[in-house]
């Protein structure tokens, strides 16, 4: 019996047999068809957003290597504004060394006139003092003198 019934289940899987041809070719194969065809759109979108993005990519690139030389260009722009700013700064503290003598020289001067008028103003303070005592010195001289010539004139 066993040789039976596996028998009539072969029969039966073969009565079916058509049905899954069926299935298979209509539903499966129409399924794998229409993935094969997604694909196929797919590969199509990748083909053309590679070649977009390769465009994109050279894009960058140019503009890449424009901001290369550019900052190049900065670069050596700053180098020269860096080189001039020392150059400024060393001719400012010359300048400021200069000013600092000038300075200095002034304010020697400046002692210096300040002294001059100090014994300027001394001197006239002595000449003052002076010219009174020579008047205080000479009014007893100039009395004789006068009383002398009075003498001469009037008694002569």
């Amino acid at each position: 019996m066993n040789i039976m019934e596996e028998l009539k289940e072969r029969v039966h899987k073969l009565e079916y047999l058509p049905k899954k041809i069926d299935k298979i070719e209509y539903t499966e194969i129409k399924e794998l068809k229409d993935k094969i065809e997604n694909i196929e759109v797919d590969l199509a979108k990748n083909n053309l957003l590679t070649k977009q993005n390769t465009e994109a990519m050279n894009k960058m690139s140019e503009t890449m290597d424009s901001v290369r030389e550019t900052m190049v260009q900065i670069t050596s722009a700053i180098e020269y504004t860096s080189k001039t700013n020392q150059e400024l700064a060393e001719n400012i503290r010359q300048q400021n060394e200069k000013i600092d003598k000038l300075q200095a020289r002034q304010d020697s001067y400046d002692n210096h006139m300040r002294k001059m008028q100090e014994e300027m103003n001394d001197n006239e303070e002595k000449n003052k003092i002076d010219i009174r005592l020579a008047i205080k010195a000479f009014i007893p001289t100039a009395i004789v003198i006068i009383g002398y010539l009075v003498y001469i004139v009037f008694y002569k």
